[in-house]
């Protein structure tokens, strides 16, 4: 799989020693209008998981503590999906638990790709 990312927050990747984050490939869209942009190529073995979320799951608050890529990571070790879909609903469920709340203050957003067996 090729991998590019304009700046945003870190795909993860989880392998047997933890979960690797694929960081930015680039700057931010828009920033310059003549920036290059480098992918990543990433192999995936049949049954791995690609997650991506956005900003707003990140910066999921409660006592100015953020939920963050550790409280992605954590959910995302502890989870064992059958499909994108679960795990996508897992991620965000465990956002919403963290804040106590119903996010409402940005985006909220998971992706996540699994190769098949």
């Amino acid at each position: 799989m090729c991998y590019a990312n304009a700046g945003h927050t870190p795909g993860l990747l989880p392998e047997a020693n933890g979960i690797t984050r694929l960081p930015a490939t680039g700057l931010p869209l828009g920033l310059f209008s003549h920036t290059t942009r480098d992918a990543f190529t990433v192999s995936l073995t049949p049954g791995a998981v690609l997650l991506v979320v956005s900003v707003g799951i990140l910066e999921a608050q409660r006592d100015g503590e953020e939920f963050g890529l550790d409280g992605v990571s954590a959910t995302f070790q502890q989870s064992s999906p059958a499909n994108a879909r679960d795990l996508c609903l897992t991620i965000l469920h465990s956002a919403q638990q963290f804040m106590r709340t119903p996010p409402t203050h940005n985006d909220v957003t998971a992706l996540a790709l699994l190769s098949k067996l």
